[in-house]
């Protein structure tokens, strides 16, 4: 007496299954598909090259002690657990050149800032993605 229940109830479920995937705007079969596997090596180097994108999200940014192994890191769990293609850039900023401050030295000379950590900082942002343009599915 329960079958039919049991029935309909699995094909109530099945039905908004396919229904939801259909509302993202991929077909049945594509959501069904494995994706291929991104290369996951830690030895390796995924350093941003022009070769990479043309679309990729920022994750995040890492600047001070261990800024470099901390971003490797991150890469490395989002190609390994996440299946995701990832890679580190790597910017230096030079704040020597542009650090005007408001006000004069006693020579009338523009005053210049001095930072703490000196006059050069580099930071390391992790960026996810190989995305062929901003309205990818995957990328939204």
């Amino acid at each position: 007496m329960r079958q039919p229940f049991v029935e309909s109830a699995l094909l109530a479920l099945g039905g908004f299954a396919v229904w939801g995937g259909m509302a993202h705007g991929e077909p049945l079969w594509k959501q069904l598909a494995a994706r291929p596997r991104v290369d996951a090596n830690a030895a390796s180097d995924y350093s941003l090259t022009e070769s990479n994108g043309p679309w990729l999200i920022m994750a995040a940014t890492f600047s001070g002690d261990g800024a470099e192994s901390q971003a490797r890191s991150l890469v490395q769990e989002f190609r390994s657990e996440h299946n995701l293609a990832a890679y580190v850039y790597r910017m230096t900023f030079d704040l020597a050149s542009d650090a005007p401050m408001r006000g004069v030295d006693r020579y009338g000379q523009l005053q210049r800032a001095k930072y703490q950590r000196g006059d050069t900082v580099t930071e390391y942002a992790v960026l996810v993605g190989d995305f062929p343009s901003v309205e990818d599915a995957d990328a939204q």
